[in-house]
């Protein structure tokens, strides 16, 4: 079904695209998270920890980070790929009375080919309405990505061969879900050219769904 030509992998970090002078944000939004004391981890730091955040050896860094990235655009623009498989996982907590994929795959709705079997009873009334709140969101999202129906469900008919526990999500339009910038950050970030259609494949990173190497 497809040739794989290159397989790359990089942090989507903010300090990879963010101006030196942006740097600092993130270290006062470390000081305000709830999730970690700061201070305490700040007081186990290894000694000398001082000259590796000094002025200098950021901007030695952040010119090192621009290298890289200029190096990694040229070699995904010399690649000339019919698609963009992106392997990322969905952010934030889920939240309550929606499920949590460990694995998924993004199938369009309109183009899937892959049989879809259960209940086919009529719709309620509760679901009509939801359905027509989506079809107007829809047809606002100027913005849309370009998929690939017949990959996306060949990935999804042959990993669920493999035996991979997969879950799939039935797209209303070619980006719906896939607006974050967790899947679609790649265009801008290392100038990709947005007519190459993209498959968007999540992996969990939070627990209890988060898988194991």
């Amino acid at each position: 079904m497809a040739k794989i030509a290159l397989a790359f992998a990089s942090s989507h970090g903010s300090m990879l695209s963010a101006p030196l002078a942006e740097w600092s944000r993130w270290e006062e939004q470390d000081k305000r998270d709830r999730r970690f004391d700061y201070a305490g981890l700040l007081a186990q730091a290894r000694p000398g920890l001082e000259t590796e955040i000094a002025p200098e050896k950021k901007a030695e860094r952040f010119a090192a980070v621009q290298e890289s990235m200029a190096r990694s655009r040229s070699l995904l623009g010399n690649v000339e790929a019919d698609a963009y498989l992106v392997i990322s996982n969905p952010h934030g907590t889920t939240g309550v009375n929606r499920p949590a994929a460990t694995f998924g795959v993004y199938l369009s709705e309109s183009a899937s080919k892959l049989a879809r079997t259960g209940d086919v009873s009529a719709p309620s009334s509760d679901r009509r309405t939801v359905v027509a709140s989506e079809a107007v969101s829809v047809e606002a999202d100027s913005d849309a990505y370009v998929t690939y129906p017949e990959l996306s469900d060949h990935l999804a008919s042959s990993l669920i061969a493999d035996g991979f526990d997969l879950a799939v999500t039935y797209q209303s339009s070619p980006s719906a879900g896939i607006e974050g910038h967790e899947f679609t950050n790649v265009y801008g970030m290392f100038a990709l050219d947005r007519a190459v259609p993209i498959i968007p494949f999540m992996i969990s990173r939070y627990q209890p769904n988060q898988a194991t190497p």
